[in-house]
């Protein structure tokens, strides 16, 4: 059973009418450039054509399925990377780090690996032409197959056609043994030109810690124009809630206050992103409409 322990912080975002409380600094950079970044010495020793096979793996509970889903909800869009990551998203771009189609025993995935470079972005969706609302609900499969150092993962929502840094996100916080300690939402505004920076509008810290090297589904709730309502899960549990007012301004994870940036209501871009120092695994991408 997942525990949910929500700890108060004063150094994340904030907003007005937030509903959870905003959970502590984590240790992930502040600040993404456009530019390139430094890299490191450690690559890990992965086969290019795919992912390490553990088919073995007990299939998680959580795990979605494509057709059922489909039946179920309004399914607005839905890649679970049988035709491979090139179907619909756009190719990670000079400053990433690679993106390949894997393989876990007979199901085929894509995995991101950020081991020596900043991050490692896939996007899709940019204009509007896989669907075109933009209050939904997205979700995502990951498995973190390697940790060098304390990052995330994130599915991004709303992710703004012209730059990868502004959106809205769930993402997993990532420790250096590979455990998931924290759950947030997230949003990434402008501030000086090129630079962007990432607020967390509310964290969840999961005690104990959830396992490495298994799967495991976040989702994301967006809704709103004026205002945005925002819900993140684990595994189908909620983890944190949110209402961003759109207009009042943001205290960034480094203490700087920053312009909310808006509702960003008018981006359907759908992004992943694996942070520098990670190497996670992703299947079954699902948008529903909330």
């Amino acid at each position: 059973m997942l525990t949910a322990l929500l700890v108060a912080g004063d150094q994340a975002c904030t907003s007005q009418r937030a509903i959870v409380i905003i959970g502590p600094k984590d240790a992930a950079s502040e600040v993404e450039p456009d530019g390139p970044m430094p890299s490191t010495d450690s690559t890990p020793d992965l086969a290019a054509d795919h992912a390490p096979d553990r088919s073995s793996d007990p299939a998680p509970e959580s795990a979605p399925d494509l057709a059922t889903e489909a039946a179920a909800t309004g399914l607005l869009f839905g890649d679970d990377f049988a035709d491979g990551y090139e179907r619909y998203w756009q190719p990670p771009g000079d400053n990433d780090g690679t993106a390949r189609n894997t393989l876990d025993g007979n199901n085929r995935l894509v995995t991101l690996d950020s081991t020596d470079h900043s991050f490692t972005r896939l996007r899709c969706n940019l204009d509007g032409s896989l669907f075109s609302i933009t209050d939904i609900t997205a979700s995502m499969r990951f498995r973190v197959e390697q940790a060098l150092s304390s990052s995330r993962v994130r599915l991004d929502v709303r992710q703004a056609s012209a730059t990868e840094n502004v959106f809205f996100a769930v993402g997993a916080v990532v420790d250096t043994d590979g455990v998931i300690t924290k759950v947030g939402i997230y949003k990434k505004v402008q501030t000086d030109e090129p630079n962007y920076t990432i607020c967390a509008l509310a964290e969840t810290t999961l005690d104990p810690p959830v396992t490495f090297d298994q799967w495991h589904t976040m989702k994301l709730t967006v809704s709103g124009f004026s205002s945005v309502h925002l819900t993140a899960y684990l595994d189908e549990a909620p983890m944190a809630a949110t209402v961003d007012d759109c207009v009042s301004p943001l205290t960034a994870t480094n203490g700087d206050t920053v312009a909310n940036g808006g509702c960003i209501s008018g981006q359907t871009g759908l992004g992943i992103q694996v942070e520098g120092g990670l190497i996670a695994s992703v299947d079954d991408v699902l948008v529903t409409a909330p």
